[in-house]
């Protein structure tokens, strides 16, 4: 083995030892990665190779986007959620994005329940349920969340979304949420 595969194979494993746990043959480094110069530098190689791969398809995931305008400004957690979703799905975190889609329609809905009736039930989809019976949503945004309440639920759950479920649930969520702050 070539000395730069080994250390593109011993950085990986110990990457995927940081990010995850570690697999039975990876090997253990010793101390701090932190006052590791050495470690330090291949570290930054790494990720900055894997970010230069990354970047013409993060590139046309964001060029899909479209922007949204509100009349009525969500709060900053609804906001912050929806960003998380959308940057997930940028840089290809499948399961974040679907995961923060979820969560950004819960605090979307939630807000616009509460304004709306003064208390919120404390289940999704009641919340749901909730927002359709007093007209914050109609048949097709109803459906809309109950997808990315589905979605949601099924990656929490174990189930790893795809790339296409991922787009579809942002897209419901954002969908809706546009729905509920114009």
């Amino acid at each position: 083995m070539e000395t730069r595969d080994f250390v593109e194979a011993y950085t990986r494993d110990f990457i995927r030892s940081l990010e995850g746990f570690s697999h039975k043959d990876a090997r253990k480094i010793p101390g701090n990665p932190s006052e590791n110069w050495l470690l330090e530098y291949f570290l930054d190689e790494y990720y900055v190779r894997d970010m230069v791969k990354r970047i013409p398809k993060m590139v046309k995931r964001a060029a899909k986007l479209s922007q949204i305008f509100p009349r009525i400004i969500p709060s900053h957690a609804a906001d912050l959620y929806l960003r998380e979703a959308t940057r997930s799905y940028i840089y290809g975190f499948w399961q974040a994005s679907v995961a923060f889609s979820r969560a950004a329609l819960e605090q979307g809905l939630r807000e616009r329940v509460k304004q709306k009736l003064g208390d919120t039930p404390g289940k999704l989809s009641l919340l749901i349920q909730s927002a359709a019976t007093c007209g914050l949503l109609d048949a097709a945004h109803r459906h809309l969340a109950g997808r990315v309440k589905l979605s949601g639920d099924r990656v929490l759950h174990g189930d790893p979304a795809t790339d296409r479920e991922a787009w579809e649930t942002l897209c419901a969520a954002r969908g809706v949420l546009v729905h509920l702050f114009l």
